[in-house]
């Protein structure tokens, strides 16, 4: 899905958010993509310490549970945007061009 535009390739996978705390801060990506619901560590506080150790890094989140998030706390987390899973295949691409300043084609 992300790959329709070359621009755009991931770097790493992590299998938990705790793995994805430690991948972050090893690869110093572009952009962050986090999954609400990871094992280990939840994707809320894996983003609060990723954006804890790496102030300017930009986290999308993912989720089912978009009507369950106060968006207006999710800066707190570091968090920058919001995708809900339903939508992804529309709005992910969109939502990483946007933070990432790229001009992409609509999907």
């Amino acid at each position: 899905m992300i790959l329709r535009d070359d621009r755009l390739a991931p770097c790493t996978e992590a299998a938990n958010g705790l793995e994805g705390v430690q991948m972050a801060t090893e690869t110093w990506p572009d952009l962050v993509i986090m999954d609400y619901s990871m094992p280990v560590m939840d994707g809320l506080e894996a983003s609060r310490r990723i954006t804890a150790l790496m102030p300017h890094m930009r986290i999308i989140l993912v989720t089912l549970h978009t009507e369950l998030l106060e968006l207006s706390k999710l800066a707190e987390y570091g968090i920058s945007a919001v995708v809900s899973k339903q939508r992804a295949g529309t709005d992910l691409v969109p939502a990483i061009c946007a933070q990432l300043g790229l001009a992409c084609a609509a999907a």
